[in-house]
Formats: structure tokens, sequence, C-alpha cells
């Protein structure tokens, strides 16, 4: 099986997020109204080949806490996890 597996990694809501700051501020100065909140992050996407939807969630697990989340100030979110057909 093949499944294309997509992560949101996000600063952990206790850190403070300069650049989610700066962006409000820059919308704010440009005039739009109502901005509550601004989150900034990356994601990631990328396709394996594991015989199992639970093999691919454990992957994406362990390939997000010991590469691309610093777990001290981030957090991630696995957005989804879908077979591939081929």
């Amino acid at each position: 099986m093949s499944y294309l597996v997509e992560i949101l990694v996000m600063k952990r809501e206790s850190v403070l997020d300069a650049e989610a700051k700066a962006i409000k501020n820059a919308l704010e100065s440009m005039g739009f109204e109502g901005i509550l909140d601004v989150s900034y992050g990356r994601s990631y996407s990328y396709r394996t080949d594991v015989k199992t939807e639970e093999n691919a969630r454990i992957q994406v697990e362990d390939i997000c806490n010991k590469y691309l989340v610093n777990s001290v100030n981030e957090r991630y979110e696995i957005v989804s996890i879908e077979e591939v057909k081929e």
C-alpha cells in the first residue's frame, strides 16, 4: 500500500510566536479588520510505502518526534493519512 501523509507543525500556544504577531500587525496596518489571532507554521507531505494506515501513523509520529518537531516549543498535527490508489 502507498499512503499520502500530511503534517502541520505549529508553535505551542505557550510560546511567543513573533512571526504570527508580525503578520497580524501587517494585516491590520493594511486595513484588514477583525483579525483576532494569527498562527504561523510549516506543513509537510510525503508518500510512503507501508502495509497499513496504522504503520503510516507510527512512522509519521516517529519522524515528527525525532526530526521535524522541536517538542520544547512546537506541536504537530497529523492532518491526513490517505491511501493512494495506484
